[in-house]
């Protein structure tokens, strides 16, 4: 159930245009070990994804919202 849920934020990141190392910082996970730039230099807070969390959960609201009109 939990890996479904990642799998939804990760998903409707990805369509949000969201980009990949905020979606690994979201998630927790590191960059490809190829990806020295991520890997090494680049760090990002929650302050730095705070604005992409918020996108996300308003995505995951409409979609709610959406369901239940239709159901």
């Amino acid at each position: 159930m939990r890996h479904d849920l990642r799998k939804l934020v990760a998903t409707t990141g990805e369509k949000l245009g969201l980009s990949s190392a905020v979606l690994r910082r979201i998630l927790n996970h590191t960059a490809p070990k190829t990806d020295v730039l991520h890997r090494h230099y680049v760090s990002l807070g929650i302050e730095d994804v705070g604005q992409a969390l918020v996108k996300i959960q308003a995505a995951l609201l409409s979609l709610l919202t959406d369901a239940r009109q239709t159901a």
